[in-house]
């Protein structure tokens, strides 16, 4: 079901700005990981996520935009871990992992935090991975989706139970993204 209209035309413009410069992120980013010869880690669901997001802004779809914050801010924390582990930084993982987010955030801030995007946005990312499984090598482990991240596998007795630990943390965390922002920005009644 499509979100509400906004009342005015000051948030579209916010919407079109933000999404305008979330797919800007993106092409920043994607040139990096030209030059690098690292274009498979744009699967990463992070770098789709940005890709959502931009797309939802520009189409003027809150509970899209919404549910790309959650999908960053899930993300983030991942990102962080692997940057400290492996030392590999781009500046535009910076921008895809707090600008966007924070785009997204200031685009909405007018008409509220859209009420119901948990489950989607874990059905969003659920998908993500199965993009990541059935077009990337298994070498690169886009989205975690081969094998446990290295040094984490004893704590989980076999891959399928890691994704579900996963999944069950992003689900968890897109929701309390929801709760803490609808309390910061107002929350709209779902669309």
């Amino acid at each position: 079901m499509p979100d509400p209209a906004p009342p005015d035309a000051a948030p579209v413009a916010r919407y079109r700005m933000a999404g305008a410069a979330m797919l800007a992120v993106w092409l920043f980013h994607a040139w990096e990981h030209t030059r690098h010869g690292t274009l498979w880690e744009l699967y990463w669901a992070c770098n789709m996520s940005v890709l959502f997001t931009g797309f939802a802004a520009l189409a003027g779809w809150r509970r899209g935009i919404g549910m790309g914050v959650c999908m960053l801010a899930f993300g983030a924390p991942l990102w962080i871990i692997d940057l400290i582990s492996t030392g590999d930084f781009f500046f535009g993982s910076l921008l895809t992992h707090f600008g966007v987010p924070l785009l997204g955030v200031w685009s909405l801030r007018p008409g509220g935090w859209p009420a119901g995007t948990t489950l989607p946005a874990t059905a969003v990312l659920i998908g993500f991975m199965l993009i990541s499984r059935l077009t990337t090598p298994p070498e690169m482990n886009i989205n975690l989706v081969f094998r446990i991240y290295p040094g984490w596998e004893h704590l989980f007795p076999n891959h399928a139970a890691y994704l579900g630990f996963l999944a069950g943390i992003g689900t968890g965390l897109f929701w309390v993204t929801g709760a803490a922002l609808g309390r910061l920005l107002k929350r709209q009644d779902a669309a």
